[in-house]
């Protein structure tokens, strides 16, 4: 029997305008490095090419503005006959830089995710929005750049807001943060999503100390809040004032609101925002393609102190010699603002109103008003449904006359609860606990 152990191997499989030409680069490419970022920067590839005969700078010169792809691709890596891929996306060849000296000529080109259509980045546009969606503004958006939107977040009212002479890019990465969703482009999509959401996922892997070739920790109390508050007037002048958390370090918001439930929204950004990445860890590793930034790890082996649960803010693949990845990663805490929707479930979980406390957790924030509707819910049972309620016309009137929710609230509620049967529980046990 041949116990010969097959030699881990690794490359980047590179696309110039939808051709391969992985062939055309195999004498040539030095190193390959692909950047993928959680939300809020770009993802980007750079590829070092050894120009010895000179063609690269001249006949094979690349054009700015064309159009790269690229994956990675590993064999035997963690166990013989195995074969891992990632792919890296789509990406519009932005930069060309060349040096030479005693050793040779070297291009290196390097490409940024973003439509094939750079008026995205680029172009200033203007436009008004009223009673729509932050889903329905970025599918118009996409739709003007010939793209497309995957969107996986809770659905979040946007009662006016102005687009003025802003690039689209600028506006919709605003627009997200200000409500605490993070966006980014991947494969010609606009891809927009809840990090707090995410980082309440179960780890998809274990990184332990053995396994790092270097490391470092950090944690400030710089710039973190134990909670916040925002106040603000309504149409009549009356001012009112929405508080999250307590203690000592208070964040003051101060921004325009449409209401009660939209000042809670961007009260809750506004402090995960803060928060977010008050303790870091940075680790370079054996490389794998199976880890891409916005998944979350568990760090074991550094000490009860640094070891825990961690969200992937980016990962650097880098492939020369070998095969390497650099992560930047942010501990997982309790946050302020994310801790109010989890004490809510948690109490309506404890009455009986909701059933599973996990599920919740990770799903409230894809069913709409679902999120809105356990707030209000949880700030005024104070027991479990004490009565059978079968019909949901019924139950969202008792609510609706209990103040829980308005009669604007009460119609949308309606058409929600026809795609969720979650909801649908929700409200008419909800009703039944009034």
């Amino acid at each position: 029997m041949d116990n010969t152990k097959s030699a881990r191997r690794s490359k980047a499989v590179i696309f110039y305008n939808g051709k391969n030409i992985a062939k055309d680069l195999a004498d040539y490419q030095t190193s390959f490095s692909y950047t993928d970022n959680a939300s809020g920067s770009s993802d980007s590839i750079s590829v070092a090419i050894n120009d010895r005969d000179g063609r690269w700078g001249n006949a094979w010169l690349p054009t700015k503005g064309d159009t790269l792809s690229a994956k990675i691709i590993v064999e035997n890596w963690t166990k013989d006959g195995e074969t891992k891929s990632l792919q890296c996306g789509s990406f519009v060849l932005d930069d060309l830089s060349c040096s030479g000296g005693s050793s040779g000529d070297t291009l290196t080109v390097g490409a940024i995710s973003a439509p094939a259509n750079t008026g995205f980045t680029t172009t200033k546009n203007s436009a008004t929005w009223e009673n729509t969606t932050i889903k329905e503004i970025a599918n118009t958006i996409a739709q003007r750049n010939r793209i497309s939107v995957v969107y996986d977040a809770r659905s979040i009212n946007i009662a006016a807001i102005e687009q003025s002479d802003k690039e689209d890019s600028s506006f919709l990465l605003s627009l997200c943060d200000t409500y605490g969703l993070s966006l980014k482009i991947y494969a010609k999509k606009i891809v927009i999503f809840d990090r707090e959401v995410y980082k309440a996922k179960a780890p998809v892997k274990t990184i332990t100390k053995k396994q790092a070739t270097s490391w470092n920790w950090n944690s400030s109390l710089l710039g973190t809040y134990t909670g916040g508050t925002l106040t603000y007037s309504n149409e009549d002048g009356d001012e009112f004032e929405i508080t999250v958390g307590g203690g000592d370090r208070i964040l003051k918001v101060n921004t325009e609101v449409a209401n009660a439930f939209d000042a809670e929204l961007k009260l809750n950004a506004a402090l995960n925002k803060e928060n977010h990445g008050s303790t870091t860890m940075t680790i370079e590793m054996m490389g794998d393609p199976e880890l891409v930034a916005g998944q979350c790890v568990t760090l074991s082996g550094w000490g009860s102190k640094r070891d825990g649960k961690y969200y992937i803010d980016s990962v650097t693949h880098k492939l020369n010699t070998g095969y390497k990845c650099s992560y930047k990663l942010s501990l997982c805490e309790p946050s302020a603002a994310f801790g109010v929707i989890s004490d809510a479930i948690n109490k309506l979980c404890n009455f009986g109103i909701l059933k599973d406390r996990e599920w919740w957790l990770d799903n409230y924030a894809k069913i709409d008003y679902a999120d809105q509707l356990i707030m209000s819910v949880a700030s005024r049972v104070t027991h479990g449904p004490t009565q059978t309620i079968d019909r949901l016309d019924v139950a969202l009137i008792k609510l609706w006359r209990s103040g829980v929710i308005t009669l604007l609230k009460y119609l949308v509620i309606i058409r929600a609860c026809a795609n969720s049967t979650e909801l649908t529980e929700l409200v008419m046990k909800s009703a039944s606990a009034l």
